[in-house]
């Protein structure tokens, strides 16, 4: 690296050609952007750039408008240029409110929102400017030193323990950051709309002659994949799921939930696997033991004083998890014939998607809480029998609930959160999903293929 020039606070380091090779973290090619309706912004070597003629393209529009007009320009170029390094602080985040304009969010479903990434990041100064602005003028700007820790360690078994080494910049670590939000959400938001879709669809209106029986058992494969996409359609495994949703100690596990949380904010949306997968993939699960206890700990006895909702679900995953070893124990199963769901108190797997070795139990948490608020709509009498008499042939369908819309979390762009630029691939198998229906092609491109050189994922 040349040398630094320091002025003040700021450091200007020259990454110019005569110095180095251009680092290929900092080098993007944007595609051109189209909205929701079709109007598209031309590319940066297609417009003037001067003030004047911004100003002409922008005039007379609402003022989110034109915020969303800078959120959406093309910036990315490959750059030969002096970066700045600048004092690292803790940015505020936030989308663009449309809630007070007639019409449609033109936000609504786009990569932002769907995904939690900012239109809008603060500065130093609480001025708040475009996030791919200020990924190229403050993230880039955030440099730390990191020395590689002499441990044996691995991104798949030890995720955000797992230490960096080297000279990184903000920009790479919230890069990464991203490409693990985006999958968690990708996730959660599939599930979520989905469990949605079968608390409400009428199977039996499929064709003709499909019983009761019939139906039952479809939304059973489908509820199996969201839960556990690997064997999600053996026989053996989802009677099995079905048994144990249906069992005394995870009902018990549940109204535990119910009566800490549940019956106080009953409209509450999914919790966020975002955040409950890297708190219960900590290394340091051992030393949270105390803090959620067990499935033998007396609920009296856990101090739930200042939780959230993510402390209250992982609470319940423990339990579950808990009473699943001992439900596979009483039926002599053990690793080598594990199937389904079974598998996951096994694993000791870490990723962001559906093969993490918690997601069955955070999924069933968020299954569970769905078949409890749409019994709050149309009680049954099946429904403190089964927890989710979906799953039975006296489920009647087709009474349309009005579930919370799935959530999402905004990305943590905080530099105190542990730096890591960790990213992981996807495992979930999806070949059989989308033949069945319960996965559409088109919605796991950006899983399968992230190349993240489209504005649709606009920092990559």
């Amino acid at each position: 690296m040349s040398e630094q020039d320091v002025e003040g606070d700021q450091i200007y380091v020259d990454h110019s050609p005569s110095s180095s090779e251009p680092d290929p973290f900092l080098t993007y090619e944007m595609e051109e952007l189209t909205d929701d309706d079709g109007f598209q912004f031309a590319s940066d070597d297609e417009i003037d750039d001067s003030e004047e003629e911004i100003d002409r393209l922008l005039n007379g529009l609402p003022e989110q408008y034109i915020r969303l007009y800078h959120v959406n320009r093309v910036l990315y170029r490959t750059r030969q240029i002096p970066v700045l390094v600048v004092p690292e602080y803790k940015p505020q985040a936030r989308y663009i409110d449309f809630s007070t304009n007639p019409g449609p969010d033109p936000t609504e479903g786009t990569f932002y929102t769907r995904y939690g990434v900012p239109h809008e990041v603060s500065t130093p100064e609480g001025d708040f400017i475009p996030f791919k602005v200020w990924m190229q003028r403050y993230a880039r700007g955030f440099q730390r030193f990191i020395a590689q820790p002499d441990l044996p360690a691995n991104p798949e078994l030890f995720g955000d323990a797992y230490d960096l080494g080297g000279l990184f910049n903000f920009f790479r670590i919230v890069r990464a950051r991203i490409k693990r939000h985006t999958m968690c959400n990708f996730w959660t938001r599939m599930a979520s709309l989905r469990m949605n879709i079968l608390l409400r669809y009428e199977f039996s209106s499929i064709g003709e002659g499909i019983s009761d029986e019939h139906a039952a058992e479809m939304r059973l494969i489908a509820v199996c994949y969201y839960l556990f996409p690997e064997e999600f359609t053996s026989a053996e495994a989802s009677e099995r799921v079905r048994e144990f949703i249906a069992s005394q100690p995870v009902k018990q596990c549940f109204r535990e939930y119910e009566a800490a949380y549940l019956v106080h904010n009953p409209e509450t949306p999914n919790s966020f696997w975002s955040v409950v997968q890297p708190r219960l993939g900590d290394t340091r699960i051992d030393l949270l033991r105390p803090k959620y206890g067990s499935f033998d700990t007396d609920p009296n006895d856990v101090d739930k004083d200042n939780w959230d909702h993510e402390d209250h679900v992982c609470r319940f995953i423990i339990c579950v998890y808990d009473v699943l070893k001992r439900f596979l124990n009483d039926a002599g199963v053990r690793p080598s014939t594990a199937v389904g769901f079974e598998t996951y108190v096994y694993t000791e797997r870490y990723s962001p998607d559906m093969t993490d070795q918690h997601w069955f139990g955070w999924a069933l948490h968020m299954f569970l809480v769905k078949c409890w608020q749409h019994n709050q709509a149309f009680p049954t009498p099946e429904y403190d029998l089964y927890l989710a008499p979906v799953l039975h042939d006296s489920w009647v369908e087709g009474r349309r609930a009005a579930l919370p819309a799935t959530q999402v979390k905004m990305v943590d762009l905080d530099p105190d959160t542990k730096w890591n630029d960790d990213v992981f691939p996807n495992r979930v198998p999806t070949a059989e999903a989308v033949q069945l229906g319960f996965l559409d092609v088109n919605d796991l491109d950006p899983i399968l293929h992230p190349t993240y050189e489209s504005d649709t994922d606009p920092m990559m």
